[in-house]
């Protein structure tokens, strides 16, 4: 193949959260729900059997199942349907195995000052809401021995860390924490004979004594190829929904979220990231419809009026979010394991639980129980016309 770069009138845009990974995960995902459908086989069992002998997800997904009662939901989900003609509920689940490679490259200053013993750190990464300058501060703090009040993280700058790849790919916490660990040990290298010394003394004092030694308090370390970390991270996802036939809206009743984040550096933070990762993933499927002028190319959907990002009556009623018991599997810095990215892919399930309510509602406008096709953005009016409603049968 010969790839050529070409300028068109469409509007510049680019990827975002787990890129190529989420549409490649819901296209293998989508092909299980297929081959079940067409087979009238469950879904637990597709997946099982086409998954690797040495998965950690055979054990996993169904553990997780049980966890969130899917089966006994789906018997009344099922009544449910039955029981009703214009308003159907449908429920889905998907597993999920995100690779995480620490390729990309950073940078580290740490720096001690001797008046007060506080420690500043400048790393090449980019505080966009993940949190990691908070885990960073935990890291420094925990290696360091000293109170996390007495570090500061001082803005990215390209001068200190020239050479730093993008902060991205779930993998920075890894890269970046590794690496402040590295520092913060040259630093404590340096004054081990003082702290030998004065086993009494504080940290402020040993610091200062450090510096009347014309002891170094600076250390500045980079990435290197040997430092690398491979690992998956696991995770599964459940939810269920409900549609209004007559009009396409549709209710996230309830979503289950198990994800595997090895020893979490900090809970709230990783919980927040799963939240936020799974809602964006949301609106990515069901709602930010892009719309392009057919002869101009120009964006017509520019403004919230007809462009959707989801809000926060968007979010699941029910939202539950697991931690899994602690695994023997390889894992990322400290035990830890990446979050950005991994749950923005299990979003999908919200289409496939979609899915299984519109055929539900298909059925009964005599359409036939078969696999129903949805494209991306699935919106109120794409699930107002799949369901088959017809003036026909709006009878008393």
């Amino acid at each position: 193949m010969d790839f050529r770069g070409v300028h068109t009138d469409v509007h510049p845009h680019t990827w975002f959260r787990g890129p190529d990974r989420l549409e490649a995960h819901a296209m293998a995902e989508n092909i299980m729900e297929h081959i079940s459908k067409e087979l009238q086989i469950d879904p637990l069992i597709i997946r099982l059997i086409n998954m690797r002998e040495d998965s950690p997800m055979k054990d996993i997904l169904p553990e997780f199942l049980e966890q969130c009662d899917f089966q006994e939901r789906r018997q009344h989900i099922s009544m449910f349907n039955k029981n009703n003609r214009w308003r159907k509920r449908g429920i889905a689940f998907v597993p999920v195995g995100y690779p995480i490679r620490t390729t990309y490259r950073y940078a580290v200053l740490v720096a001690v000052y001797a008046i007060d013993g506080s420690v500043s750190v400048c790393h090449g990464g980019i505080e966009m809401g993940q949190g990691i300058d908070t885990k960073i501060l935990q890291i420094v703090s925990c290696t360091l021995g000293i109170p996390i009040n007495m570090v500061k993280i001082k803005a990215a700058n390209t001068s200190v860390n020239a050479n730093v790849t993008t902060t991205g790919g779930s993998q920075s916490n890894d890269s970046l924490g590794r690496l402040v660990i590295e520092a913060c040990r040259i630093i404590l290298e340096r004054i081990r004979v003082i702290r030998e010394e004065k086993p009494e003394a504080s940290w402020t004092e040993i610091i200062k004594v450090a510096y009347e030694r014309n002891i170094s308090l600076v250390s500045f370390v980079t990435d290197m190829e040997k430092d690398r970390i491979t690992y998956h991270a696991w995770g599964a996802a459940c939810a269920e929904v409900e549609i209004d036939v007559l009009t396409g809206d549709f209710l996230l009743r309830r979503v289950d979220i198990h994800e595997d984040v090895g020893e979490s550096l900090n809970p709230a933070i990783d919980i927040g990231q799963i939240e936020g990762a799974f809602v964006m993933g949301l609106g990515y499927w069901l709602q930010e419809k892009i719309i392009h002028h057919p002869d101009t190319g120009e964006i017509l959907t520019n403004r919230t009026w007809n462009y959707k990002p989801p809000v926060a009556t968007d979010i699941p009623v029910d939202f539950r979010v697991t931690f899994m018991k602690k695994q023997n599997l390889p894992a990322g810095l400290l035990g830890a394991k990446g979050v950005g990215e991994p749950a923005i892919c299990m979003s999908i399930v919200a289409i496939f639980a979609l899915r299984n309510a519109i055929e539900s509602s298909r059925d009964d406008a005599g359409l036939g129980n078969c696999f129903v096709m949805m494209n991306a953005p699935t919106s109120k009016e794409d699930i107002l016309l799949l369901s088959g409603t017809q003036p026909s049968q709006f009878t008393l």
